[in-house]
């Protein structure tokens, strides 16, 4: 019996397509299958994906574009596998992604999911230096569940025996169906990361858009359901969700109460998370993002509020593990001193700055 199911949804991806194709043909680990799903693609992709013979490869083909969601929900009905693998038509697995992820699972069988970290690849396929800081624990994914995304789509593995009784993917969702899919996971079994780099994820481009125009569940929807699974609350503030995806979005908040409110959530979310796992104090990945958000609210709150502004720059140094640029920095002494002509000076500094790292990130 086949013990692993590849799954790749592509569309218009002919420019990555082949070199995505022949990194899972080179994996060490030879038992699997390679469902390749075409979502109505226009350019080259089918020509490419055609050339390739192996017999493990099966091609499936949309007759128009359905979005990634329902692409992945078709190839995953066609999965005999124990185990199913993601696969993104831009990324790179790496030779030993499938056999170490198996091996995991095999050896762990209270875990039903696991990703890696990732190298970045810029779109030329160069290496940047750079990659993802993501939690390699299943308390430090628990705390980052409530924030963000902790898996690289792309790296992720998990049991069939999950979606034989979660469900697939959420069609409700045409993005962050990774996001809701984990979560809905994570939220009933184990899941983590493992801490070697196994793939290469293509920075800032995405194989798959779907053309479809719909109504989206807002992910402050997801968050706020893993918010209530990982505190075991019931009455989470309904406003909190939305608070958190503006920290990790870095939109500005300039309302001074909901600075407040920003300030004792992270207060509230922390103590409550530490008291239920009692090693959460011991992972450094959840600091670093605990400190991040903690600046984020001591910058948008100093021209506004220089008591809330201190108060979250003190949380941020003391909780450790806070590596902020030396703009950012600059950016937040001069809010809190009001010169506003160098923080503008400086601002411009920084976007340009940062305008010349999205090909090669530091």
């Amino acid at each position: 019996m086949t013990k692993i199911s590849v799954v790749m949804p592509v569309f218009n991806a002919e420019l990555y397509v082949g070199a995505a194709i022949n990194s899972i043909l080179s994996q060490k680990y030879k038992d699997y299958e390679f469902i390749i799903i075409d979502d109505g693609s226009t350019d080259r992709t089918h020509a490419i994906i055609q050339s390739f013979k192996d017999p493990r490869i099966t091609v499936l083909c949309n007759s128009s574009n359905l979005g990634v969601t329902k692409s992945l929900n078709i190839a995953l009905n066609h999965c005999k596998g124990t185990y199913i693998a993601r696969q993104d038509a831009d990324d790179i697995s790496l030779p030993a992604r499938l056999q170490r992820q198996y091996q995991f699972l095999e050896s762990n069988p209270t875990f039903y999911l696991v990703g890696t970290r990732c190298g970045l690849i810029d779109m030329a396929g160069k290496d940047m230096l750079a990659d993802y800081d993501i939690p390699i624990h299943p308390i430090a994914v628990r705390w980052h569940l409530m924030f963000r995304n902790p898996f690289i789509h792309s790296s992720v593995m998990f049991r069939r025996a999950a979606i034989d009784r979660l469900g697939g993917y959420d069609e409700a969702f045409i993005r962050a169906q990774d996001f809701e899919m984990w979560s809905r996971i994570s939220r009933q079994f184990l899941s983590t990361n493992l801490a070697d780099v196994l793939v290469k994820h293509r920075y800032k481009y995405g194989s798959v858009v779907s053309k479809i125009v719909n109504r989206v569940p807002p992910e402050e929807n997801i968050v706020g359901m893993n918010l209530s699974a990982f505190l075991e609350r019931t009455d989470i503030p309904p406003e909190w969700p939305f608070l958190i995806n503006k920290i990790r979005r870095k939109e500005e908040i300039t309302d001074e109460r909901e600075l407040l409110k920003a300030l004792e959530m992270l207060t509230t979310i922390k103590v409550t998370f530490f008291h239920l796992n009692k090693d959460a104090h011991t992972f450094e990945a959840i600091f670093r993002q605990l400190a991040s958000s903690f600046f984020w609210i001591a910058y948008c709150a100093a021209p506004y509020n220089k008591t809330i502004a201190r108060q979250a720059y003190n949380l941020a140094e003391k909780t450790g593990g806070l590596e902020i640029g030396k703009y950012d920095k600059l950016l937040f002494t001069l809010k809190l001193l009001s010169h506003a002509k160098l923080y503008k000076k400086i601002n411009d500094i920084k976007m340009r700055l940062r305008q010349s790292k999205r090909q090669s990130p530091i």
